[in-house]
This record gives C-alpha cells, structure tokens and sequence, in this order.
C-alpha cells in the first residue's frame, strides 16, 4: 500500500488516495484475502475485508483506491495497515502500512464513514472464458486446475480418461465471474493421462494432464 502522497494530512470528512499491489511469487495458483484497517491508540479497526483473490503464477495486481475519514475521527496520527493471508485462521503471509494524521480542520458535506472507493475485487476481471491449466502438471496426487470466466453462469468441469469415459465431475452449477481454483485429488485413480474440460455457455476446451504415483 502506497499513498498518492507523503506525508498524508487529511482534515476531517476528507479522504487520501493510495495503491496496493499484491502478487503471487511461487509456481502455483493460490487465494489469498487482503484485509485493511486503521491503528489509533494502539488498536486495530478492520475496514475492510476482499476475500478469496485469485493469483496465477507470477500474477500481480495493482489497484487504486480512495480512502475517506469521516467527521467523527478524532483528530491525531493513525496507522493505516493493510494485510494479506488467510483471514477466518489470521494467518498473515505480510503486510505494510502508512502513517497519516487527521487534523482539526472540517470538510463541510464531507465523509460520514469510512467509505473506500476500489479495491482488487473490482480488477482484472477476465475478458475472456479460459481454461488456464492445472498445476503441478505431472502431479501425485492433488493438482490445482484454474479457469477464467468474464461473465457468471453455469459451468461443467469434468475429468475424463484415456478412453473417453467421464470419470470425475469437479464442477457442476453457478459460477461467478473471475478466476477459480478448483483441486482435483487424483489419489484414488490409477497413473496415466487424463483430460480435464470446461463447459460455460457455449465455450469448451479440453486440456491434457498426468497423474504419477
């Protein structure tokens, strides 16, 4: 999280802009949550909560967004933090954070809440229906498949062997727009070549993975 500028002074019922990037550094797709909130006094108030941000592989995702203070904060220094990880467990994989100081000064007809404007629920929403892949790719014996869907719907994904049968349906029902990660537990299958197909509306792709033991 980086603010539009340094230091940040905002009066009451005024507002900062600033960007957070978030990224995914290993070689698999992954979910993360970014939870933020402001330190005043020594304690935490989470704002606000996006949850389940899909990241491919080397993924990183910019957004830009507005911050307002309302009226009713006290004048004085906060700390604006923001982290990332798993919220229901708290578990954090990092964090970062700002200062900025509420002044004494009114804005008339300004803020009344802590409103934000954007967020990375509301970036990179895929364009196109996409069936990414799966990884790992060999695998033994989970492998995490990935889709892009520009538009919510029903979708089918189904697991299919060398001979052609059906032998696994991982999804079958409403999907919403963006990115899922679904995993397929190959445990209880034999070794060999499987395919993997992504039905939405009138698009389907197919694509090939090998389960090892």
């Amino acid at each position: 999280m980086t603010p539009d500028t340094s230091p940040v002074v905002v009066p009451h019922g005024g507002s900062f802009g600033l960007t957070g990037t978030i990224g995914n550094p290993t070689a698999a797709p992954i979910q993360t949550d970014v939870w933020v909130g402001v330190i005043y006094l020594g304690t935490f108030y989470q704002l606000w909560l996006f949850n389940n941000i899909p990241l491919n592989p080397g993924q990183y995702i910019s957004a830009h967004m507005n911050q307002s203070v309302p009226n009713y904060a006290p004048a004085g220094t906060y700390i604006y933090r923001a982290y990332c990880g798993d919220r229901p467990t708290n578990v954090k994989c990092d964090s970062f954070s700002f200062n900025f100081t509420v002044t004494g000064a009114r804005v008339d007809g300004g803020a009344d809440d802590w409103t934000l404007e954007g967020g990375f629920n509301s970036v990179d929403m895929p364009t196109d229906y996409a069936l990414v892949g799966c990884y790992p790719n060999p695998f033994n014996a989970t492998t995490t498949i990935t889709y892009a869907l520009p538009s919510a719907g029903n979708v089918n994904l189904d697991v299919y062997n060398l001979a052609g049968q059906r032998v696994a349906t991982l999804v079958n029902g409403y999907n919403d727009a963006g990115q899922h990660n679904i995993v397929w537990d190959g445990s209880g299958y034999s070794s060999g070549i499987y395919f993997y197909r992504l039905t939405a509306g009138d698009f389907t792709q197919t694509k090939r993975m090998t389960l090892l033991k």
